[in-house]
C-alpha cells in the first residue's frame, strides 16, 4: 500500500509542478509580447 501512495505522490507533484511552471511560464510571455507595459514587479508577482 505504501508504494501506491508514494507513486501517487510523485505523480501529483510532477502534474502539479509542470503546470504551474508552465502556466507562469506562459503569464511571463504574455506579459512581454501583450504590447501593454507591465513593471518588472508586475511580471515577477504575477508569475508567483
Amino acid at each position: 500500500m505504501m508504494e501506491l501512495e508514494e507513486k501517487a505522490a510523485r505523480q501529483a507533484t510532477i502534474i502539479y509542478t509542470s503546470l504551474s511552471l508552465g502556466i507562469a511560464i506562459l503569464f511571463l510571455l504574455f506579459t512581454y509580447f501583450n504590447g501593454e507595459s507591465y513593471t518588472s514587479v508586475a511580471r515577477i508577482g504575477g508569475t508567483i
